[in-house]
């Protein structure tokens, strides 16, 4: 088992070291398809690159949103807010979940933007 940063310049070593698989948090849609390039199995970790076409193992990210939702209606909040990544998949997806969610208990809910607030 080796560690290394998501960085281009771990290519060179992994021929090197001609490793059977790969197990990573993969965030960088350069580093993704030149490691497709090895021709060994690759997992990935993370869902933040759109349309990755490594198989990945992650959370369900809608349902996390609605989770936190409710977790907030619950204790009675009326005013929310979401902060996330406008490009990360599984940001957008937590914040589908959330909004979702919100409009299902009736709360009107603006255009999701990077910065949205709802209330």
């Amino acid at each position: 088992m080796h560690d290394s940063d998501s960085d281009i310049r771990i290519i060179k070593v992994l021929k090197e070291w001609e490793p059977h698989g790969i197990i990573g948090h993969i965030y960088d849609s350069e580093l993704a398809d030149a490691l497709t390039q090895l021709r060994i199995p690759i997992v990935n970790t993370t869902a933040t690159i759109p349309d990755d076409h490594l198989p990945i193992i992650d959370v369900n990210h809608r349902m996390a949103g609605e989770m936190a939702t409710e977790y907030f209606i619950q204790k009675g909040f009326r005013n929310f807010g979401f902060f996330g990544s406008d490009w990360a998949v599984f940001s957008k997806e937590r914040e589908e979940g959330f909004a979702n969610r919100l409009k299902s208990e009736g709360f009107s809910v603006p255009s999701l933007t990077k910065y949205a607030v709802y209330g």
